[in-house]
């Protein structure tokens, strides 16, 4: 980490009493400007501290300094380099069905613990949020069919979306019973909405 040196009077003149410069302490501060000779302006708290400052900065840059070193004529800073962003998760693969095509999780949303023992107790101990789940079914007959399921605590709501013409004609068709069938198997009522399913579109200059 690269190290910054203030003063070290001035810098305890401009903070709080409450703010210890210990080694350790954490200090979110932001470049005003660099000037030659290794030097610039730092504004932290409000207030503009001179200061000697690395090469790599640049004028408007937030930063999080670390005090390193702590005496009553200097304070030395380590400049903290930014975290690196948390690697995304691999998409889940497909699962294969039996009698051809596959099912995919696109989106998992599940109501947070904290948010479920709010609802509890606001209905008197039954939750009343709302659990969240999209599939992407790969049809043998109609292609991809979009499957977006939302559990409330008393009904069911499924939303479909297949491929303008022909599957989203026969899907309109087979809705309500659907809706029948989906009903009797989980015991609550079931609401099926259809909609056309339209693929992205690339578009080159």
């Amino acid at each position: 980490m690269e190290a910054l040196a203030v003063d070290a009077q001035l810098l305890r003149a401009v903070l709080t009493p409450e703010i210890n410069l210990t080694v350790g302490r954490v200090l979110a501060a932001r470049v005003v400007e660099l000037t030659a000779g290794g030097r610039g302006t730092l504004s932290l708290a409000g207030v503009l501290l001179d200061a000697e400052l690395p090469a790599v900065l640049r004028p408007g840059q937030e930063i999080r300094l670390q005090v390193r070193e702590a005496t009553p004529q200097r304070i030395v800073l380590s400049l903290q380099e930014e975290p690196a962003a948390a690697t995304p998760p691999p998409p889940l693969a497909a699962a294969p069905l039996p009698g051809g095509g596959s099912v995919r999780v696109t989106q998992r949303d599940q109501v947070t613990e904290r948010d479920s023992e709010s609802s509890r107790r606001r209905s008197g101990g039954e939750s009343t949020g709302v659990h969240m789940l999209a599939l992407t079914y790969e049809a043998p007959r109609l292609g991809a069919v979009d499957m977006q399921f939302a559990l409330h605590p008393s009904s069911l709501q499924l939303g479909l979306a297949l491929a303008a013409g022909l599957p989203h004609e026969l899907a309109q068709d087979a809705a309500g019973q659907l809706e029948e069938a989906l009903t009797e198997a989980v015991g609550r009522p079931v609401t099926v909405t259809i909609k056309p399913r339209y693929d992205p579109l690339d578009v080159y200059a």
